[in-house]
């Protein structure tokens, strides 16, 4: 009989004959005995309760034995000590603190009897925890075992791809608790969410649902990606492997398994907790499990849709070859080949582009898209970023994430297509490239080789179709352009006729501008300066309009209206090549002519000069004397790229007329210039003047003259000769230039007699000019052949009144002022106005 057997038999019998021996036995027994008061309290141990619960003899003396449970036994203790006060023994199991507070499984023999004359209980006491655990792991892997059977079952029960994902989020909290779950689907390096649970309590569904993640950026998705092996964060505040996103900041726990079969990942089960510590390594053991049965589910139900889907596109090929081979009318199969497509592919939507060789567009001809106005005949991809020019050059489909693929290259190919993932499938027929059949899918698409053959074969059915069409199509725009052509030949001749008979360039211009516009063609020419890289613009249509809006935006006078050569790539080719150059995008063009002041006002501009996104433009190049000299402009809706060519001779008409109009202008320009000085003589004077005169009555305007003459230039004359004299003239020429404005008027009235019309200034303003004019002439004697001789002027300030009519009016006025100023000692600056009639304007 061992020491436990003796110590049992004694609570059987009188403890308190016994009591001499019992204090031997506690102290030589293997198990944990405890000497107790019936109410619990704890009156000795033996040495084996230091030894396996870490409690010193003194420290539980005396201390009631509920103290060494957990708070939530304290009621099933008290019932305990109830039930052996009825039935006096009973084997009992319950956990018990450690000292270093380690919960450990005890199983109680505990019995009532006496000792020293006194009612005990006798607990024997054995540690059961190893046990205790090898039960309870056995039990949760037979129920693991019976659950996983049952959910494989439950999962297997649809072959409906959306049903079996609804019974993995719903059957996740059999294996593992969770309170918060999700599916995910994987596609290359991006996995999203499709299918969620408990989201919506934390405030974050809608975030997690719209985010697409990208694998190498997230930790533990990247891990299961690559290994196909479960993960768990137990505390991921300090886990440093945890990638933190805003939409997980409340996450502390978090596990999850990889959803395979046979090494194909389909996506992740991932479950999340606010709780540190509340997933381990086992649920992610169990997530595992539970997960492979999942993979099995989807690829029998993705096997099963992918069977029917592909025996209905059989049936919807037939039916596409069908309407390509039998109907003769082409509207109506434009109008249904787009929705068969989509729903052979079950794709979001279907674009039919055609691609002009000859310009390198591509237009969308069809498609499903709701919005088919946005589309329909609009060019939806240029040359250098074209899905159609990319397939059709590679000779086979192409498949690519429109935005979300991070491979740059891919996002600049997808013109205004808004679908995720678009295959484009090349039309080729008897060597001509005809367009692409581009499929738009919504969410992570993959697209398959069944996929891809089907949408090839499908492409192969439908171009011969297109060829006939794009036939037929060559042969009208022909037709078209050859009557197109001989009616702007014609409307070209009669501009022409008209543009050779104007007398100046002025008139060239004008009439040039004025006849295009009755064929709906806007024109602009711009002049090439002397030694320099700016043009300067002649002439503009609309410029009344133009004009106005310009003072409006940007009330100071602005400069005359140069355009920069230098790095404006539309001006260069034409002037440095001399060939014309067709401009699909005119407002670009604008953009680049466009000064940096006025570039704010683009698109009020743009609106002023009828610049709109169907116009296009030819710019040509103006030549003289077999040079070029400048560009003329033109735009409109009805241009096309073959009318070049026709523009090409009109410009050299152009050319012509405009060369021709500035050898009159020369001829003219000798017969109003005083030829010592080149500034205007008095038919100048007269011609020029009145025209200013009549300007600033029109719009109001301030106008002065000035006239003035040398004093005592008979005495130069009579002393050193005219050559001398001529000397002093030019002189003084050069030195009233320099202190006037170019837009001043001036001019030699006779002998030493000058005039100066002052634009926009009022009588102080004139007369300040006229001081100045006078002191540099005075300030420094003037250099001649013979000596440096001191010379001075007199003279006479003028303004426009309300009766001035005339240029003769002005010159008489300006001429009394000179006389005044004669008068009055010479050298002077005098003024001659009836201050009751003068004009105020300007002053």
């Amino acid at each position: 009989m061992d020491k436990t057997q003796r110590i049992s038999k004694l609570q059987e019998t009188d403890i308190e004959s016994a009591s001499s021996n019992l204090q031997g036995l506690f102290a030589t027994v293997n198990d944990m005995v405890l000497l107790l008061s019936l109410d619990g309290e704890i009156l000795s141990t033996n040495p084996a309760v230091s030894e396996r619960l870490g409690y010193p003899p003194e420290v539980v003396k005396r201390m009631p034995l509920k103290n060494l449970l957990p708070v939530e036994e304290a009621d099933e203790w008290e019932q305990i000590l109830q039930k052996i006060g009825k039935i006096k023994s009973g084997t009992f199991r319950l956990p018990f603190f450690t000292l270093n507070r380690d919960v450990r499984q005890i199983e109680m023999d505990l019995s009532q009897g006496k000792w020293a004359d006194h009612e005990v209980l006798v607990a024997i006491c054995r540690d059961i925890t190893y046990r205790v655990e090898i039960e309870k792991s056995e039990y949760e892997q037979r129920v693991l075992a019976s659950a996983l059977a049952d959910l494989a079952s439950i999962l297997n029960s649809s072959l409906n791809i959306e049903e079996v994902v609804e019974h993995i989020l719903e059957n996740v909290g059999k294996v593992i608790p969770n309170t918060t779950c999700n599916i995910m689907t994987a596609e290359g390096n991006q996995a999203r969410i499709i299918r969620s649970r408990g989201y919506e309590d934390v405030g974050t569904e809608e975030l997690l649902m719209a985010r697409i993640f990208d694998l190498k950026k997230v930790n533990s998705l990247y891990k299961m990606a690559y290994s196909l092996e479960p993960t768990v964060s137990e505390d991921t505040s300090t886990d440093p492997n945890w990638t933190l996103i805003p939409e997980s900041l409340w996450v502390r726990s978090y596990v999850a398994a990889p959803i395979t079969f046979q090494g194909k990942l389909f996506g992740f089960i991932n479950c999340d907790s606010d709780q540190p510590g509340f997933y381990s390594r086992e649920h992610a053991v169990k997530l595992k499990l539970f997960a492979d049965q999942a993979g099995i589910a989807m690829e029998n139900a993705l096997l099963y849709s992918d069977t029917r889907r592909y025996a209905r596109q059989m049936t919807l090929l037939n039916d596409l070859t069908r309407i390509s081979l039998n109907s003769d009318d082409f509207n109506k199969v434009l109008e249904q080949l787009p929705a068969q497509l989509a729903a052979l592919f079950q794709a979001q939507n279907v674009y039919i582009t055609r691609l002009d060789e000859t310009n390198r567009k591509v237009t969308c001809i069809a498609t499903t898209h709701p919005h088919r106005s946005n589309f329909i005949n609009q060019v939806i991809e240029t040359e250098d970023c074209s899905l159609t020019i990319q397939c059709l050059e590679a000779g086979k489909a192409v498949f690519i994430h429109n935005g979300s693929d991070s491979r740059s290259e891919n996002n600049h190919l997808c013109g205004k297509y808004a679908e995720t993932s678009l295959l484009a499938l090349p039309m080729n027929a008897k060597g001509v490239k005809i367009g692409a059949i581009i499929i738009g899918f919504g969410g992570g698409y993959t697209i398959s080789e069944v996929d891809t053959a089907v949408g090839e074969y499908a492409a192969n059915q439908i171009a011969p179709l297109f060829f006939k069409m794009a036939s037929l199509d060559e042969e009208r725009s022909l037709s078209e352009q050859l009557g197109h052509t001989n009616e702007l030949i014609s409307a070209l001749s009669r501009v022409g006729t008209s543009v050779v008979s104007a007398p100046d360039t002025a008139s060239v211009m004008a009439s040039l501008g004025s006849e295009l516009e009755k064929i709906g063609i806007h024109s602009m020419i711009s002049i090439l300066e002397e030694n320099s890289d700016t043009q300067v613009i002649r002439y503009i249509s609309h410029e009344q309009n133009i004009l106005p809006a310009i003072e409006k935006l940007l009330p100071e006078r602005l400069p005359v209206y140069t355009i920069k050569t230098e790095g404006n790539s539309f001006n260069t080719t034409v002037l440095k090549e001399g060939k014309p150059q067709f401009i699909d995008d005119p407002e670009r063009f604008v953009s680049a002519q466009m000064p940096e002041i006025l570039r704010p006002f683009k698109r009020s501009l743009l609106s002023i000069l009828l610049i709109r996104r169907e116009t296009k433009a030819i710019i040509l190049p103006l030549t003289a004397e077999s040079r070029i000299v400048g560009t003329l402009v033109l735009w409109g809706e009805n241009l096309r790229q073959v009318d070049t060519e026709a523009f090409s001779l009109f410009g050299y008409q152009t050319s012509a007329a405009l060369e021709n109009a500035v050898l009159l202008e020369k001829i003219k320009h000798m017969a109003i210039t005083d030829e010592m000085t080149g500034i205007y003589n008095r038919r100048g004077i007269n011609e020029y003047g009145q025209h200013e005169v009549d300007v600033a009555n029109r719009l109001g305007r301030p106008l002065s003259a000035i006239m003035f003459d040398l004093d005592h230039f008979k005495i130069v004359n009579d002393t050193y000769g005219h050559l001398i004299g001529d000397q002093v003239l030019i002189e003084i020429v050069r030195r009233s230039k320099e202190v006037i404005r170019e837009m001043d008027l001036f001019g030699r009235y006779g002998g030493e007699e000058f005039l100066l019309l002052i634009i926009d200034a009022g009588v102080n303003q004139s007369s300040a000019i006229a001081e100045r004019v006078r002191r540099a002439v005075a300030d420094t004697p003037i250099h001649t052949d013979a000596a440096d001789l001191p010379v001075t002027i007199s003279l006479g300030v003028t303004a426009l009144t309300p009766e001035t009519r005339t240029i003769e009016d002005m010159i008489q006025a300006a001429d009394l002022a000179l006389y005044t100023a004669k008068n009055e000692g010479r050298n002077k600056v005098a003024t001659h106005f009836n201050p009751g009639e003068a004009d105020e304007r300007g002053d």
